[in-house]
């Protein structure tokens, strides 16, 4: 890995001159159907990019109460996108619409507007070396509660 490491052509990629990042975002924009796509060097940056793109602030982020957003992100929602979290009892990480039901609180000015769902992501949580997200036999796949959660979200006026 050293040698592969040291060998590679790099640039910067902040200005689009690094060959490996430039093909890694072209190949993810392919294979996902999208226009562009951006590196991310972890996945709390991943996080809150998603955060602060889908959300404004003063929202109101609904996830699952062992979430890495929530517990794991030293406040990025609220510090870096002025938006609050509200934690909700799920299925091992997972929200799906039965979790969200009657949780989008609307029609009172005193509440935060519930504007993302982040359930489908890991927890962030460790037992031993093995991590909790790894989804046991018979759990329901991530991308069936991500599309019914954006149902819910549809009408509620929210995003997912």
């Amino acid at each position: 890995m050293r040698e592969a490491i040291a060998r590679a052509e790099v640039g910067d990629d902040m200005v689009g001159e690094d060959p490996t990042v430039n093909a890694l975002e072209a190949r993810m924009a392919e294979l996902l159907g999208k226009e562009a796509a951006v590196f991310n060097c972890s996945g709390t940056q991943s996080n809150q990019m998603g955060v602060w793109t889908h959300c404004h602030s003063g929202d109101e982020l609904l996830i699952e109460e062992t979430g890495h957003i929530a517990n794991y992100e030293a406040g990025g929602p609220a510090a870096l996108s002025g938006v609050s979290v509200r934690r909700i009892p799920g299925d091992f990480g997972r929200l799906d619409v039965q979790h969200l039901e009657g949780q989008v609180r609307g029609g009172n000015v005193h509440f935060a507007r519930a504007d993302l769902s982040a359930g489908a992501g890991g927890t962030g949580r460790r037992v031993g070396a093995v991590e909790r997200a790894e989804v046991p036999p018979g759990r329901r796949p991530v991308l069936q509660c991500l599309q019914r959660a954006g149902v819910l979200a549809e009408r509620a006026g929210g995003t997912v």
